[in-house]
This record gives structure tokens, sequence and C-alpha cells, in this order.
């Protein structure tokens, strides 16, 4: 964001325009969650840009100031937007519009071109920000992100194991969801890259395996209070070094069984999670 506005001062004064803001406005409005969705966000918000600046000047000759006039033609134009399906760009264009009808810049014309011309400098270096410096939905930051859902997973094993605390599962879940998400928009955003992409299979593989630790990790964290680890999972838990366990009296009912299957379950798949190796 702050680079977009930046960039956009720098260019409008590089250019010798006017109207610096309006460009910073078009490119914050114009950046989206994947490139796709900037570019036809862009571009709608550039027609709309045109509409309202083309209604505006219309409508200043009108009559400048009028609210009946602007109240009229915001409508008009919302309305337009909405038949042409730019939908994207309603806001800007009735910004523009307002902002034509109440300038008290004499030169009308003037005013109203400068607003098309700064739009589109504003919305040409979101675009050029989304795609070459912060792509969204960077595979880099995704793995950054699962790679600290993995941290906090382990934490949160200890949590419930060697120390018995409560622990948020629904935060964990909510943030892996995130990253599927984010992994689904690349996926669809760079169909043939990410087929082929190493980064992207480690990505997939990494969350599906969260994904069944957090189910182990719901019954376990329901039934735990209850149930004691047997001597397996005891010695699981030192090896991994989540914490010093000391055997306990272990009782081979039910409830102790589904509770150190899915124990086992979580412990078998941390080493590979997190990337640790067994202690020797």
């Amino acid at each position: 964001m702050a680079l977009s506005m930046f960039l956009c001062v720098t260019a409008v004064n590089f250019l010798n325009l006017e109207y610096a803001l309006f460009a910073i406005l078009a490119a914050i409005f114009s950046i989206q969650n994947t490139i796709e969705n900037s570019l036809k966000s862009g571009l709608q918000r550039f027609l709309g840009t045109v509409l309202g600046a083309g209604f505006g000047y219309l409508f200043a000759m009108i009559q400048p100031r009028n609210p009946f006039l602007v109240g009229i033609g915001a409508v008009i134009l919302a309305i337009l937007c909405e038949f042409l399906r730019w939908e994207k760009g309603i806001s800007i264009a009735v910004v523009v519009f307002a902002s034509i009808m109440l300038t008290n810049d004499k030169d009308l014309l003037h005013y109203s071109v400068n607003w098309v011309i700064v739009t589109l400098v504003g919305i040409l270096i979101a675009i050029a920000v989304n795609e070459l410096i912060f792509p969204p939905n960077s595979l880099v930051q995704i793995r950054r992100d699962i790679e600290d859902i993995a941290a906090n997973i382990k934490n949160t094993v200890r949590e419930l194991l060697c120390e018995g605390n409560d622990v948020d599962l629904d935060n964990l879940r909510d943030r892996i969801i995130k990253s599927i998400d984010a992994l689904e928009t690349y996926a669809d955003e760079y169909k043939r890259k990410a087929i082929k992409s190493a980064d992207f299979a480690y990505v997939k593989k990494k969350i599906e395996s969260m994904m069944r630790v957090m189910s182990n990790l719901d019954t376990v964290d329901k039934i735990g209070k209850e149930c004691t680890l047997n001597s397996d999972n005891v010695a699981k838990t030192n090896e991994l070094k989540l914490g010093q366990i000391e055997p306990q009296q272990y009782e081979n009912k039910d409830r102790n069984i589904i509770y150190n299957y899915n124990v086992g379950e979580i412990l078998d798949a941390l080493p590979e999670l997190i990337e640790i190796k067994r202690a020797p």
C-alpha cells in the first residue's frame, strides 16, 4: 500500500500531472487478491472513472454544485455501472462525478481529463506492484504461514500432553482454512506453474498432514483429561523432546485406547510436519 502511494506521487510529479490523490485512490481500490482480479478491477474502475468524468462534466455544465443534480447523477451512474456489469467501478465513478460537480476549478474539462489520466496511472501502478513486487497469495508467503502454523501445532501438542492445559484449536483450524483458500487461489491464478512446482506439492502435502493432525487433536482435546498415556506414547513424547513425561499407570479401557491411538497418530505425523528428527 505504502509503496503504491509512493509510486503514484512520484509518477504524477514526473509526468507533471495534477491531483496525485486521484492516482492513490485508484491504486488502493485496484489492489486485489489475485492478478486476474486486479486486472478486472482496474479495468472496471478505469471505465467507471471515464463514465463518472463524462457525467460530471456534462452535469457541471448545466449547473455545478447543485445538490439535486449530484444525487440524480450518482443514482444514474450506479444503475449504468450495474447494467454494464462494472460493479467494481461504481464507487470511483460516483466519487469522480461528485468531485467534478463540487470542484471550484474553473476549467472543468481540464479537471475531468486529469481525473481520467491520473486514475489510469494509479491503476497501472497497482497492477505492476501486484504482479512484480508483491504478488498476492505468493507461494513463499503461504509456505511461511503453514510453517508457522506447524510450529503452533507442536506447541499445542506440548500444552495438551505435557502440561495438561486448555488449547485453542479453533484458531489453528481457521488459520489452516485460510492457507487452503490462499493455496486454491494460487492454483487458479497459476495453473501450469502450480502443477509443476515442487513447492506447491510440498505445501499441499503439509496442509493435508495438518488437517489429519487437527482431527486427532480434536479427539485428544475432548477426552484427554480423563485418560493416561501408554508407555509407547510416553516414549515418543520424550524422544520428540516435547517435554519429559514420567511413565503413567495405564488401564487398557476403551477411552484410553481411543485416546492413545489419536495421540500416536499425532506423534507419528509431527516429525514430518515440523521437520524434526527424533532424539537418538
